[in-house]
C-alpha cells in the first residue's frame, strides 16, 4: 500500500471525525465556546495545522537538501524575510501594548512586501520590453 492510499484514508477519517463533531455541535445545548464538541474541533484543527506545518517544512527541506545552491538561496531568502520583519518591528511607532506593536509590525511588513513585489513587477516588465 503506497503513501497516497494511506493519506487518502487518513484524510477521509479526519473528515468523518470533523463532520461528527460538527453534527454534535449543532445538537449541543451549550452555546458557549467551552462546550465539548467545540473544544474537540479546536483540538482537531490544531492537530491538522501541526501536521500540515510539519509536512510542509519537511517537504521544503527535502527539496533543498539535494543541491548546495538551493540551500544557499533558501537561507538568503529566509534572511531577507526575517530582516524585513526586524526593520518593521523597529519602524513601528506603537508604544501602547505589545499587541499594538505587533499589529503595527505586521502592517509595515505587509506594506514593504507589497512595495517590493510592485517594484519587481515593474522591473521585470521594463526589462522584458527592453530586451525585445
Amino acid at each position: 500500500m503506497n503513501i497516497y492510499k494511506i493519506m487518502k484514508w487518513v484524510a477521509l477519517g479526519l473528515g468523518v471525525v470533523g463532520t461528527a463533531l460538527w453534527v454534535a455541535l449543532i445538537y449541543s445545548d451549550n452555546t458557549t465556546v467551552d462546550n465539548t464538541p467545540m473544544q474537540l474541533m479546536f483540538v482537531l484543527a490544531y492537530a491538522l495545522l501541526g501536521i500540515a506545518s510539519i509536512l510542509g517544512l519537511l517537504s521544503g527541506f527535502k527539496s533543498v537538501s539535494g543541491a548546495k545552491g538551493e540551500l544557499k538561496n533558501m537561507l538568503i531568502h529566509a534572511g531577507i524575510f526575517i530582516g524585513v520583519f526586524v526593520i518593521s518591528y523597529f519602524s513601528s511607532s506603537s508604544e501602547k501594548t505589545t499587541t499594538d506593536k505587533m499589529v503595527s509590525t505586521g502592517l509595515i511588513a505587509f506594506y514593504i512586501y507589497i512595495a517590493i513585489s510592485v517594484l519587481l513587477l515593474i522591473y521585470t516588465s521594463v526589462r522584458k520590453s527592453l530586451i525585445k
